[in-house]
């Protein structure tokens, strides 16, 4: 009879303990609930109640809570409140303060929200990415052929802009003889004017040993249109006005006011492949025969969550080369990349 009696106790003591670290809920039917306030927000509370899970409650169905630990209620006039909700009269929220503020007590009515977003919490995010891909490629015996291959870009996305950075490097030799060598460095400056269209700003560098160009620079602005922006689909173009100097080697330099394009195209087509296309152009406005095209096109396929391979053609045309060059570079490139995000 003593052990029943002690487990009873002890029991009723367990209950009793639960009760009183719960929150609780009435409403104007006359139901009690206990569990833990999460939030309210346009007019619903979220209330994680203990033996149902989360549940949502119109509010102007709350006649009273009481709360075990802190919550912050936001009120009409947008000020708020931080402290224990502890037992008040049907139609008011008590909240007990500090040894300053001892309690306030409100009508019901008069929330607007509680536990809101913090201004951290509302604070535009800015989403970094960024992806590094090394190719290299030899051989020896009949030919001695050695290829290096480096790209890289990274990407900052905020609510209303966004920011890119990239390079692209190639050296190669066979037998001695240098078969290619170019570079490129590209930024680019995007401002949204709407969900759609951009103020586009794009300033790229680019040398080629073999198409005796020491530096073509290229410094434009122009407005640009996002088609799609998903993590499946991914298409804009621009379209603008800027500068172009080109220095070679042995033609004489160049400067004029060019046109430019640009398309940015990624399209996940399975789970495990993706095609990607990055072109660029530009023309003269004083002889639209002088114009020159930068794509970079391929597949890029998951090894791992970080880890991916890539085949891709790089294809650079000058309509307009220093004499005794060829028109076009087309090179050819497996690589091994890294994402990081």
């Amino acid at each position: 009879m003593y052990h029943l009696n002690r487990l009873i106790i002890v029991s009723i003591w367990l209950m009793l303990g639960n009760s009183a670290l719960a929150d609780t809920v009435n409403l104007d039917n006359g139901d009690r609930l206990s569990g833990e306030v999460i939030k309210m927000a346009d007019g619903v509370l979220v209330f994680k109640a203990t033996y149902a899970g989360e549940i949502e409650i119109p509010w102007d169905a709350v006649v009273s809570l009481t709360t075990d630990t802190p919550i912050t209620a936001q009120l009409v006039n947008d000020s708020q409140i931080t402290g224990q909700a502890v037992f008040s009269e049907n139609g008011e929220i008590q909240i007990s303060g500090d040894d300053v503020l001892k309690s306030v007590a409100f009508d019901v009515e008069n929330v607007t929200a509680i536990n809101p977003p913090t201004a951290e919490e509302l604070a535009p995010k800015t989403k970094y990415s960024s992806n590094f891909n090394v190719g290299i490629t030899a051989a020896t015996g009949n030919a001695d052929t050695q290829q290096y291959h480096f790209d890289g870009e990274f990407n900052a996305r905020g609510e209303q802009d966004r920011y890119a950075i990239g390079v692209d490097f190639n050296r190669g030799e066979e037998d001695g003889e240098t078969i290619v060598d170019n570079w490129t460095v590209y930024t680019n400056y995007d401002y949204f004017l709407s969900e759609k269209v951009f103020w586009n700003n794009t300033i790229t560098l680019q040398q080629n040993d073999l198409q005796e160009l020491n530096l073509r620079t290229s410094v434009s602005s122009g407005i640009g249109y996002q088609f799609h922006d998903t993590d499946d689909l991914r298409l804009s173009a621009t379209i603008g006005i800027g500068y172009l100097s080109e220095n070679f080697e042995i033609a004489p330099s160049e400067q004029t006011i060019a046109g430019r394009w640009g398309i940015k195209y990624e399209h996940q087509w399975f789970d495990w492949l993706r095609f990607f296309h990055d072109q660029e152009g530009l023309v003269s406005v004083e002889d639209t025969n002088d114009f020159v095209i930068r794509s970079r096109t391929g597949f890029r396929y998951p090894i791992s969550k970080r880890f991916s391979g890539t085949a891709q053609i790089n294809f650079n045309y000058d309509n307009s080369p220093s004499p005794g060059t060829e028109k076009e570079d087309l090179i050819y490139i497996l690589s091994l990349g890294y994402l990081w995000e």
